[in-house]
């Protein structure tokens, strides 16, 4: 994966989207749990309407080579983050333990891959994933773009692992509710596709952990 760069987007806080949503993301996710999809549609609603203009991002021009990272927001229970993907460049597979994801292609488009722990009981810690494990896949390479509205993943299901690819140049939108944080047991760990097993099952390998 290619080095993150830290771009600050200027007064991005004061943008009036982006402050209604810092504002119902505060409201919504208060606590450090878990949270289901009916917790979160007020939040998933405005998400899926946010374009890359409410965001202040505009047209880009020509987007750098590497992946860039805008932290919105970085708040105790949650945080909020744009991934700038130029074509080509991936989000390897990684997990989110204990988390509720939401994210939105803002413009161009993704190859999504997701998929499900076939046991979301095991412990996340790395030392317990140094073989493969069985996944199911959800989604191999859809494409999705803004058009498609917001993605959600739950702490066990719908997609807790997932891979992002630019199919071209494009903007991700990030919610993580709560955020990650590796002594608290949510460790971001990432993993590589290893066999496939019929139409629904593969075997995941761990690649490296941050």
């Amino acid at each position: 994966m290619a080095p993150l760069l830290k771009n600050a987007l200027s007064d991005l806080e004061e943008v009036p989207m982006v402050q209604q949503l810092v504002s119902t993301c505060g409201r919504v996710f208060r606590e450090m749990r878990e949270y289901s999809e009916e917790d979160i549609q007020e939040v998933k609603a405005l998400l899926d309407n946010l374009s890359a203009a409410d965001v202040g991002l505009g047209e880009r021009g020509e987007q750098q080579p590497q992946i860039e990272f805008v932290d919105v927001i970085d708040a105790p229970t949650f945080t909020i983050g744009i991934f700038l993907l130029p074509k080509g460049q991936a989000l390897p597979i990684h997990d989110h333990p204990g988390m509720t994801v939401l994210s939105k292609v803002l413009y161009g488009s993704l190859l999504v891959s997701r998929f499900d722990k076939e046991d979301y009981s095991r412990s996340t810690s790395p030392e317990d994933y140094s073989t493969p494990f069985p996944v199911k896949v959800l989604s191999y390479r859809e494409v999705v773009d803004g058009d498609k509205g917001s993605m959600v993943l739950l702490p066990r299901e719908k997609g807790n692992l997932h891979e992002f690819i630019a199919n071209s140049d494009c903007a991700v939108i990030d919610i993580l509710a709560p955020p990650y944080d590796f002594a608290g047991g949510r460790p971001c760990n990432y993993y590589k596709l290893v066999s496939e097993g019929g139409e629904d099952v593969g075997a995941v390998g761990p690649s490296q952990v941050i």
